[in-house]
């Protein structure tokens, strides 16, 4: 009989700790654009680059914020991977003007989560092909922009927003 109140009071104690802030939902925040193609970049709030893999990963629920004057929030180089953990959005700070959310100087793969861009002129810029793994894309402007003559998106389409050289509409959440 003394067992109850031991119990009550462990289930008591786990039902607390359930309300404590999680840091899975951490919300990041990123004020400038990321550039991984200067060799020197390892990481900042919500982000990581591995040089090794070329790979950036963004944490979920990450905000990129593109400063007035730069011409895209992701550099990557060529044969670059993107990672998103969850939603990821990269916008403009008020006076940007253009610029393109993620940009790829060759060939380059997204995978996983969504990807967000408002203010920008494209969603993503790819000098090669593109390969999509499980991954949204919405936003404003044109959705994906490429530079070569003959380009191949690769992979599942299935939630992609298919806006190649055209605006995405203002309510992606539609069919289009």
């Amino acid at each position: 009989m003394k067992r109850k109140p031991f119990w009550a009071l462990f289930t008591a104690i786990l039902l607390l700790t359930t309300l404590f802030p999680s840091t899975a939902l951490a919300d990041y925040t990123y004020d400038g654009s990321i550039d991984c193609t200067s060799g020197t970049v390892t990481g900042g709030e919500g982000w990581r680059w591995d040089a090794g893999s070329s790979t950036l990963t963004i944490e979920a629920n990450t905000t990129i914020t593109v400063p007035a004057g730069s011409s895209y929030g992701i550099n990557l180089p060529a044969d670059a991977k993107l990672q998103l953990n969850g939603l990821v959005t990269i916008q403009a700070d008020g006076s940007s003007g253009t610029f393109t959310g993620v940009q790829f100087a060759g060939d380059g793969e997204i995978t996983g989560g969504s990807l967000t861009v408002t203010g920008g002129s494209s969603a993503v810029s790819v000098n090669g092909d593109l390969t999509l793994k499980g991954v949204i894309i919405a936003g404003t402007g044109t959705g994906i922009a490429f530079s070569t003559a003959d380009p191949t998106l690769n992979g599942s389409l299935d939630g992609f927003l298919p806006a190649c050289g055209r605006p995405f509409p203002s309510n992606p959440s539609l069919p289009y």
